[in-house]
């Protein structure tokens, strides 16, 4: 599968990042037996994401030994694949992962002989999710549901975790999935500071409960500068060479979610939260004000993309129309002796506060295309240098082969990592998406 003319056969030592070997490739039946498919194999794609809490993998098969039949691949599989590669440093990346296969979702055959399909899977613990229910009670924090509920549902018990979720809450589970109840008990975890959590699974293996505030106030892992010309020969240089062409972007596309009425709608500027407790037959409603509460924000940058002065009507200004995202909580101070209900997390407006760091993450994003790294994960920070849009006649006069310095720093420092595609075909590439809620520099200068 391999470029075998950029690895080293006997060290699995590469050359160029792009380069990687699939050691093996393996699937076993519904008998138990285990069939070697790297030959067959086209390509394949692993992907991980924040919003998920399982890896996915997607495996392109070219057939002309009618394979399908040989195996008895029948929807009872369990896929194994393992990575290795050693880079010009010594340093090893390995990877070695178990799928549950779900679905063969397309088939065609090319004249009599040739057969290809795909062939879809997900970990392990979310392929068991899948055919279980919780419909129990619960007391007590939310971190320790989700660890409880990985461990006693999904056998297991090595998640990794950040901050501390805060407060506790009593509730039922109603009949849900594991995972879809861990992810519905989410939607009431919180830090101190209002920032909601995240669920997933990286190429490792390992699976990450980490809140916003976790992810964004990382070092960044390493910088990409988008440019044209290398520096480094990889013939007398290779380790230079090697890391040069490893952090340089192939390609980017942007997605610039601008829009002020669209983010306003879900409360990233203004919001309320109206809590009714039937057993006191009271009301109560907290505010919610983006401008006033920033400062006490973990963001990626210093400076949000919304002006202070912005005026929607009648001198009324973006963080006041709290109305555009009221937040009905039903509460029950009664219903237990000691702890609140399933909405109890949410006092005191903190919900408000996580809906806005979610929806403002959104606001700059770029898809990215990179050379492979089997340590570039979901859930870590990267930084970006990208320059600006300028006529490079000036600054290229007497220079024909080398790259304009300048940074355009509205659009480069530092963002997260929401989602990896890796690519393994001919060679190894990287789908990175990344996103951020704040810029390194004001964007209201004049």
């Amino acid at each position: 599968m391999s470029r075998q003319n950029n690895v080293d056969l006997n060290s699995s030592k590469i050359f160029v990042p792009s380069a990687y070997r699939a050691s093996e490739i393996v699937i076993r039946n519904h008998a138990g037996k285990e069939y070697d498919i790297k030959r067959i194999v086209a390509d394949f794609t692993i992907t991980e994401s924040i919003y998920r809490s399982t890896l996915t993998l997607n495996i392109g098969i070219r057939d002309d030994g009618n394979f399908m039949e040989q195996a008895a691949l029948t929807g009872h599989e369990w896929i194994y694949v393992v990575l290795d590669r050693t880079l010009p440093n010594g340093t090893s990346q390995n990877i070695s992962l178990w799928f549950r296969v779900t679905e063969y979702p397309v088939f065609a055959k090319y004249s009599n002989n040739v057969q290809v399909y795909r062939i879809g899977g997900i970990s392990d613990h979310a392929f068991v999710s899948k055919f279980k229910k919780i419909s129990r009670a619960f007391n007590g924090k939310i971190s320790d549901f989700i660890q409880s509920v990985f461990r006693n549902d999904l056998g297991y018990d090595n998640l990794e975790l950040g901050s501390d979720t805060t407060g506790t809450a009593a509730f039922i589970v109603p009949n849900m999935e594991p995972i879809d109840a861990m992810h519905w008990a989410l939607r009431r975890a919180f830090t101190q500071e209002g920032s909601p959590f995240y669920l997933y699974q990286t190429l490792d293996g390992k699976i990450h409960l980490k809140s916003q505030a976790d992810i964004v106030r990382q070092d960044p892992y390493k910088e990409y500068r988008d440019a044209k010309f290398f520096e480094y020969d990889i013939n007398r240089d290779p380790e230079e060479a090697y890391e040069e062409r490893a952090l340089r972007i192939l390609s980017i596309n942007s997605d610039l979610s601008l829009s002020k009425p669209a983010q306003g709608m879900n409360g990233a500027f203004a919001s309320r939260s109206e809590y009714i407790d039937i057993a006191t037959k009271t009301a109560s409603a907290f505010k919610f004000d983006y401008l006033e509460n920033i400062s006490r924000f973990p963001t990626m940058e210093a400076y949000p993309f919304v002006a202070p002065n912005f005026e929607i009507d009648n001198q009324k200004y973006i963080n006041s129309y709290d109305r555009t995202k009221i937040n009905y909580i039903p509460i029950n101070s009664a219903a237990f002796s000691n702890v609140g209900n399933y909405h109890a997390p949410t006092s005191r407006g903190i919900i408000n506060y996580a809906q806005s760091q979610l929806e403002t993450l959104d606001t700059q994003q770029h898809t990215i295309v990179l050379n492979g790294d089997l340590e570039l994960n979901c859930g870590k920070v990267v930084s970006l240098r990208i320059p600006p849009a300028i006529d490079p006649g000036p600054t290229k006069k007497n220079s024909h082969s080398s790259d304009n310095n300048q940074v355009d720093d509205y659009l480069s420092g530092n963002y997260v990592t929401a989602s990896v595609v890796h690519n393994f075909a001919e060679e190894y590439f990287i789908d990175m998406k990344v996103k951020r809620d704040t810029s390194p520099v004001t964007p209201f200068t004049s």
